[in-house]
């Protein structure tokens, strides 16, 4: 969130609060054309324009302030019906921040499909309903509104603009952006990521009517203008590592991946293209045709090459390095790269990379469920590309009340059976079928390995309850995976209570 200021004399000290925008690229700041084009066709002039970044106190001091360079107004902005209500503003340097990505429409479509109930959170330093315009910054959660049902109180909207309010709840205050939010960020929420849905553009004269929603830009919709207004600052870039998500080598020595670069921007060619890796510590990058350089906690590979709009480079070879020559994991995660900003990133590439002189060996299992008896599956799978699992076994142990009513062929034992595999090969597995009968909660526990060791350690163990066996049974694998987050966008909820011209926000 941003604020964007005023000062008719051009003294930054003498500025006053204008209307709200949002940070889309380290250079360029998305806001209302209204805020800055009046009816009579009028504009500020850049000289005039400050942006605010970095503080939810608008009373207090930014972490940053940047006098504005070029003001950009969408070229079919119409005053009035407030069509293509955007401008683009340009900032004298580059924000530190990060900029919030736009919704693109594989977001939009989700938004349209999923849950209409506070769906969108818009955030402002818009007027409450005490009146008056809050110090510290705002956000309201809202409904998405069908253009249907908007269409019943807004005639002339077009596809590109995005209605939200509040369906009507009893007994609950009215929630809306208000006077003052204009040129703010509506957020959508979706696959645990912030999107730019829209920007505040109006709504009914008094604030949070019934039933009657806010009117706010599709940004979505001016992709491409906001692509090319930016000068090539802005692109869609994508990668796609080729090959699996995990690669082995031995310790000390180097491991190849392959990486694939797409250019999916609507307008933009990427310059400079290459890739960013983050990793952990003891790890060095380098890349045939790319140039890298180690920071804390990434390399950062880039070349010379360009890729025009659509295209896609050819096949980077990315080698990774362990620097202590131990046996070791290192998890990647990889992001597409170039000299503009993307702005549309996607959840990075994750990639394990494996220094060891052993097998990765993974437990799988099913339990199934036949007349009076459960049918247990184990199935023991040697990941690794580059060792074999040498005298492997697998093992069920069987809990009280239930037995096994015959031996799979190498298996041997009472209430633990183990069963020998002989040798696994790079990326092989083998199963074995256990029946058992009884009663009880008591679990069934699988686990496996082998002569030659397991690296990394931990995949191996199973467990299931034959008493909550079906006839069918989804299979399940041993270990896991961990999630990142995303930083949250909110501080405060405004709730408005109040109470069809148009009232600008």
């Amino acid at each position: 969130m941003a604020e964007l200021e005023v000062s008719r004399s051009g003294d930054p000290e003498q500025g006053s609060f204008l209307c709200g925008s949002v940070l889309v690229a380290p250079r360029w700041v998305l806001t209302a054309a209204h805020c800055v084009r009046g009816q009579s066709g009028s504009q500020l002039k850049p000289e005039q324009l400050f942006v605010a970044l970095g503080s939810a106190d608008r009373d207090g001091e930014p972490a940053e302030r940047w006098p504005v360079r070029a003001v950009h107004v969408h070229p079919h902005f119409v005053y009035g019906v407030f069509y293509n209500d955007l401008a683009l503003l340009q900032i004298r340097g580059e924000s530190a921040l990060a900029a919030l990505d736009l919704a693109k429409n594989r977001e939009m479509q989700a938004l349209i499909d999923g849950a209409a109930e506070r769906a969108l959170t818009a955030y402002g330093w818009g007027t409450t309903e005490s009146g008056s315009a809050p110090r510290m910054l705002h956000q309201v959660a809202l409904d998405y509104i069908t253009p249907e049902r908007c269409a019943r109180h807004w005639s002339n909207l077009t596809d590109q603009q995005l209605c939200a309010g509040e369906l009507q709840r009893q007994g609950e205050p009215g929630r809306d952006t208000c006077r003052g939010d204009s040129g703010g960020p509506l957020v959508y929420r979706y696959d645990g990521r912030s999107w730019l849905a829209g920007i505040t553009s109006y709504g009914p004269p008094q604030c949070a009517t019934p039933e009657v929603p806010g009117v706010y830009t599709r940004v979505s919709d001016y992709l491409a203008w906001l692509e090319s207004t930016s000068g090539d600052d802005l692109v869609d870039l994508h990668s796609r590592p080729l090959g699996g998500r995990r690669y082995y080598s031995p310790p000390g020595e180097t491991l190849t991946l392959s990486l694939r670069l797409e250019n999916q921007s609507r307008v933009n060619a990427a310059h400079r293209v290459g890739a960013r890796i983050d990793h952990d510590q003891g790890v060095r990058i380098s890349a045939d045709e790319l140039a890298c350089s180690d920071h804390d906690g990434y390399s950062l590979c880039r070349g010379d090459a360009s890729l025009a709009r659509g295209a896609s480079s050819g096949d980077y070879r990315l080698r990774v390095q362990s620097s202590t020559g131990a046996t070791v994991q290192s998890r990647l995660w990889i992001w597409p790269d170039s000299a503009a900003h993307d702005y549309y990133r996607l959840e990075r590439d994750a990639v394990t990379a494996i220094f060891s002189d052993q097998p990765d060996l993974l437990m799988a299992g099913t339990q199934r469920l036949n007349g009076d008896t459960v049918t247990l599956e184990a199935r023991l799978i040697n990941r690794a590309t580059h060792f074999p699992a040498q005298d492997a076994w697998l093992s069920f142990r069987i809990p009280q009340g239930w037995s096994w009513k015959s031996l799979p062929e190498g298996c041997s034992g009472g209430a633990v059976v183990r069963c020998q595999l002989g040798d696994l090969a790079e990326g092989a597995q083998a199963s074995r079928l256990l029946v058992i009968e009884g009663e009880g909660e008591g679990r069934v526990y699988l686990d496996g390995g082998s002569s030659s060791g397991d690296f990394p350690a931990g995949d191996t163990q199973l467990s299931f309850l034959p008493s909550q066996a079906r006839a069918e049974t989804p299979r399940a694998e041993a270990g896991g995976s961990g999630g990142g987050g995303a930083l949250g966008l909110g501080w405060w909820l405004i709730l408005l209570i109040y109470g069809l011209s148009t009232r600008l926000k």
